[in-house]
């Protein structure tokens, strides 16, 4: 949709600032169940955005429908919401930063290789599964595809644009034993590079890890020294920067309230947002237009900043990091890509490092088990007992329980075996001790 026949319409409704968001999307997911076709979609989507202020406040409109009718539906849906939207925050329409990094994530080549091929991946994996142990029952295989074509643009002339796409390997089993006993692995590959995915590589890792669970046992109740993958630590690392936005720091609901400069997490962690580094996650500018920029959160456990939008940097006088992320006419705090900066043991001599503990795979119930304002958590685990200095039992019916921020703090050693995670996140397996670990 021609942007400019919609401020014009806005202009004429005394919509005076104001910012229109086009994007098109496509994507292909094809699953397999068992070597047959389970699930197969391909769909390509159109979504207008449009947000203007009236009488201070941000309305918004959206839309999927592009036709001669779409402006001004936006222009009457922005006056509407924002007449009765019932807010004290302030609406601020950017007008555009001094300088925006080039780049994008978009790889020409993906679109090269043809459809067959990605998917013969399928069988390939599944074939591999199937012969790998004849307890392996359910074999669940999966690609996907997607790519975005995203422009933004404003009533101040301001025109920024991004591209990007990715694939997604993924793969679930189930393994039944000789006495009934059933357990199951997953794991997805994402990348935008087709040549950097191995089909018989991921699939022997996820069939090892499914075997390796087999019998599993439970430990004694007690405080251990605990080492966490990189899938864990990266959830949990989520939830605990989520306390540097600004606005629960304003709020007065962030435990990290007030305390700029000072040791908040181990002298071992050394943590970044990375934002315009050159991978599927790069991102020159937030949902607010500001440019972003790479910028440390915390130095060897001491906390650097916080992150701001255009409306908490306003209370304090002082200028966005770049960090506002959202829709419509509420826009939050959020991050891309943080980093944590390696250490220099490899995965062997981390295990050797803990020598006896416990090595911890899997969370579930995050969002139930963490209270996000104290810290405090519960929650279901999976894993193996490490002894010795290896990978041992592994362990089902398990509780890990503590505090994330004692946690934080507690990080002993950081592995050298960073992972980008789907998260966004590149995290390395860490070392945390005094973990509380229920069991029988």
């Amino acid at each position: 949709m021609k942007a400019k026949l919609f401020f014009d319409l806005a202009k004429k409704a005394g919509i005076n600032e104001c910012e229109i968001k086009q994007s098109l999307s496509t994507s292909i997911s094809v699953e397999l169940l068992n070597g047959e076709i389970d699930s197969y979609n391909i769909s390509e989507e159109k979504s207008i955005r449009a947000r203007g202020i009236v009488n201070g406040k941000f309305g918004a409109g959206r839309t999927n429908i592009e036709d001669k009718n779409t402006a001004q539906y936006l222009v009457d849906t922005i006056l509407s919401s924002g007449r009765y939207l019932e807010t004290d925050e302030e609406a601020i329409l950017f007008k555009g930063s001094k300088k925006y990094a080039k780049g994008n994530t978009y790889n020409k080549e993906l679109n090269n290789v043809p459809l067959e091929t990605k998917l013969a991946n399928l069988d390939i994996m599944h074939k591999f599964a199937k012969e790998f142990d004849p307890r392996i029952e359910t074999i669940a295989v999966s690609y996907s595809e997607g790519s975005s074509i995203d422009t933004v643009e404003n009533s101040y002339g301001l025109k920024l644009s991004s591209k990007d796409n990715s694939f997604t390997y993924g793969m679930f089993v189930t393994v039944r034993d000789e006495n009934g006993e059933v357990v199951n692995a997953s794991d997805y590959f994402l990348d935008n590079k087709f040549e950097n995915f191995d089909p018989i590589e991921f699939a022997k890792n996820v069939s090892s890890a499914a075997i390796s669970k087999l019998h599993p046992t439970q430990c004694k109740s007690k405080k251990y020294k605990v080492l966490l993958n990189q899938k864990v630590f990266g959830r949990l690392l989520g939830a605990f920067i989520s306390n540097l936005s600004s606005e629960e720091v304003q709020k007065n609901s962030s435990v990290l309230g007030g305390k700029l400069g000072e040791q908040i997490a181990s002298p071992k962690l050394t943590i970044e947002e990375r934002p315009l580094d050159k991978t599927l996650f790069f991102n020159a500018y937030d949902s607010e237009c500001v440019a972003t920029y790479n910028k440390t959160l915390i130095s060897k456990g001491v906390l650097q900043t916080y992150l701001y939008n255009l409306a908490t940097a306003k209370k304090e006088n002082r200028e966005s990091t770049g960090n506002g992320y959202g829709g419509g006419n509420k826009i939050g705090i959020g991050f891309v890509h943080l980093v944590v900066k390696k250490g220099k043991k490899s995965f062997d001599q981390l295990l050797e490092k803990v020598n006896n503990g416990i090595y911890i795979t899997e969370i579930m119930g995050l969002h139930a088990g963490l209270n996000a304002k104290s810290g405090d958590f519960s929650l279901q685990a999976q894993g193996y007992m490490i002894e010795n200095g290896k990978q041992t039992s592994p362990l089902s019916q398990i509780v890990v329980a503590g505090n994330l921020f004692d946690l934080v703090k507690n990080v002993a050693e950081v592995g050298s075996d960073l992972k980008l995670l789907g998260s966004s996140a590149e995290v390395p397996s860490v070392i945390v001790k005094n973990v509380q670990v229920n069991g029988k």
